[in-house]
């Protein structure tokens, strides 16, 4: 892991582990900006805050991923699925947070964003 892993500026809302983080995933898989925002507020969801604005916030950048109508590569979704499984385990991610994030990362249609705002 780099340096950069090792602190955190402003609290530990994100560093849960040594190992894989959020960063390392949205980087390692070159996901697109909105979608490493919007997953960014479902994982730190509960540790920094008020919930529910960051879940607010997370939805905020969903319907800004409904307006560019990005698409993620299906090529990545085994590989990604499976760090994110390791990403949850690692920030104690519940099983909807988990989910959510999953379905961020390899949505393939619009409908498949409305039915993740509807699970937040």
């Amino acid at each position: 892991m780099t340096k950069a892993n090792e602190r955190q500026v402003g609290g530990s809302h994100y560093r849960m582990s040594d190992t894989l983080q959020h960063w390392d995933l949205v980087s390692k898989w070159k996901i697109p900006y909105l979608a490493g925002c919007a997953t960014k507020y479902v994982c730190r969801s509960g540790r920094k805050g008020a919930p529910e604005i960051d879940l607010m916030k997370a939805i905020h950048y969903v319907e800004k991923m409904l307006e560019f109508k990005h698409v993620m590569d299906p090529l990545i979704h085994p590989g990604i699925k499976a760090d994110t499984e390791r990403l949850a385990q690692n920030m104690k991610l519940n099983a909807l947070q988990k989910e959510i994030m999953i379905k961020i990362f390899v949505y393939q249609t619009d409908d498949d964003l409305f039915r993740v705002i509807d699970l937040i």
